[in-house]
Order: C-alpha cells, then sequence, then structure tokens
C-alpha cells in the first residue's frame, strides 16, 4: 500500500498492541467464522457477493497496521483482500494420491497434501518452494509428526489439518519410494 492509500484509522492502544505482538509471534491469533445456512445450495458466486459486502460494511475486517512516524497505526485497506475457497474432501485425497503415486522430481510444493496456493506462496517466500526442500525439512525433524506440524504451522501458517495431510503424504511417500 502507498502512502496515498487509505486513510489512517487511530493509533494502537497497549491492549492491542499487546495483541499485535502477540500475532507476530504466533500467540494469538484472531479468526472471523462465518456459517451461512440456506434450504438451496448456495454458488460460489453468491458466497464471493456476500463476502465482498460484509467486507464493505464491517471496518474492522478491511483494516491492517503499518507504522506512522514510529507508531503502530490502524490504516483502512482500499483494495479488498478476500482469500475465499470452496474446500472438497476429495482434492486432497486425490491429491494425497497422486504425489505418493510417483517419484517427486521437481515437483511443486502445492503438489503436495495439505498445500495450497496460499501455504504454498508462504513456504515458497522461505525458500521451501519444491516438495522435495520440505521432503529435507521432514527428514531433518526426524518423520516426527509433532515437531513437523508445529514446524509447518509457524513456517507458513498451516492449520492442524494442513499440517496432518502434508505430513501423513511425505510419510507415505517415504514408505513408497525411500
Amino acid at each position: 500500500m502507498s502512502d496515498s492509500e487509505g486513510r489512517w484509522i487511530h493509533p494502537l492502544d497497549p491492549v492491542e498492541l499487546f495483541f499485535e505482538s502477540g500475532h507476530q509471534h504466533g500467540t494469538f491469533l484472531v479468526c472471523y467464522h462465518l456459517i451461512l445456512n440456506t434450504a438451496q445450495p448456495l454458488s460460489e458466486e453468491k458466497v464471493q457477493q456476500t463476502l465482498h459486502h460484509l467486507y464493505r460494511k464491517v471496518l474492522s475486517l478491511r483494516l491492517c497496521i503499518q507504522p506512522r512516524n514510529g507508531v503502530k497505526w490502524y490504516r483502512e485497506i482500499t483494495k479488498p483482500q478476500l482469500d475465499f475457497q470452496v474446500p472438497t474432501m476429495s482434492t486432497t485425497s486425490q491429491k494425497h494420491r497422486n504425489f505418493v503415486a510417483e517419484p517427486m522430481g521437481e515437483k511443486e510444493v502445492t503438489q503436495l497434501a495439505g498445500i495450497g496456493n496460499v501455504l504454498g506462496e508462504r513456504l515458497a517466500s522461505k525458500g521451501f518452494d519444491k516438495a522435495y526442500v520440505v521432503l529435507g525439512q521432514f527428514l531433518v525433524l526426524k518423520k516426527n509428526r509433532d515437531l513437523f506440524i508445529d514446524w509447518l504451522k509457524d513456517t507458513a501458517g498451516a492449520n492442524a489439518k494442513q499440517s496432518g495431510d502434508c505430513h501423513q503424504c511425505l510419510s507415505d511417500w517415504c514408505e513408497e519410494f525411500l
């Protein structure tokens, strides 16, 4: 965001600074949970429209934290940044089967079960752009499930399901090829 974009809202108070610090260290996370119940299935387009409407109406969904004269401030985001995906159970399991079915070669990190585009970008930005690089970390951690899950959560912000799926995928691949 350039300096000419988004209005400055207010500086963070001590409690907000505490939570921001915790968030930066991975100990506090703010999660919004939205459940939509309908008699008919919702189209992806309708859900996107709903989220955009909610985004426009709820200021806290449009805020980021940026420094201003050495002080952290809330600033309004001018361009919508909605990360919306339609999860399907079969995608992950098919992805897992596809990955385990053949040698790793030069597969992208996003070909690992549990790793979608968002986590893939986060991992790639930290040098884990290929599946074999993540496999290296998996092996360094001695295939330990808890250590690997914690590492993936800390490194890429993966949730427990994503981390578990990725661990199982690599574990099964090792059983097949190592």
